[in-house]
């Protein structure tokens, strides 16, 4: 029996395979614990700036990209459903770091994919996962592969330091 402290659990996704993987797990991580899941996609407004003055008249690609982004949140979200839950879509529009670390300020799990859909920039600064791991102070799951059966453990790594002692969960999952 599983005794749990994640109410809320965010899934971050830029719609690629390894964010599938990831949103596919939160759900039934959400539904194993009874926690509440919403979706999140972050659209990066800088993206836009080169193409958008090649435009003429100019067109307003970040609001397209925000009503892309949220349908495609809501076909994510009625494919998750069939896990039991039912998923809150949200877009957010900024940097993907920042976006992500606020969306977490009432949650208390995020979850994402190992790589995301820019495997170029990924190599060069890291992917969204690593620099993530490095700055955020809530629990975080990266999710490399799929699996068909439920977690039975967790594992916290731990480097000793004096800063290691928040590295595990705020309010700690108990396994029965």
């Amino acid at each position: 029996m599983i005794v749990s402290a994640v109410r809320t659990i965010v899934a971050a996704t830029d719609f690629s395979t390894h964010a599938g993987l990831a949103t596919h797990r939160a759900a039934v991580l959400a539904a194993e614990l009874g926690a509440g899941l919403q979706l999140l996609h972050v659209v990066d407004p800088s993206a836009f700036a080169a193409i958008r003055d090649w435009q003429s008249p100019p067109v307003d690609l970040g609001a397209a990209a925000v009503a892309q982004a949220r349908d495609g949140l809501l076909r994510v979200a009625e494919q998750l459903a069939t896990h039991g839950v039912s998923p809150t879509p949200q877009v957010r529009v900024g940097n993907p770091l920042d976006e992500v670390q606020a969306a977490l300020h009432d949650a208390d799990l995020l979850v994402l994919g190992v790589r995301g859909s820019h495997p170029v920039r990924d190599f060069v600064v890291g992917t969204t996962a690593d620099r993530l791991l490095r700055k955020s102070t809530k629990p975080l799951l990266v999710v490399k592969t799929s699996s068909a059966r439920p977690y039975r453990r967790v594992l916290v790594p731990v480097d000793l330091d004096r800063k290691s002692g928040s590295a595990g969960m705020p309010r700690p999952i108990s396994y029965a």
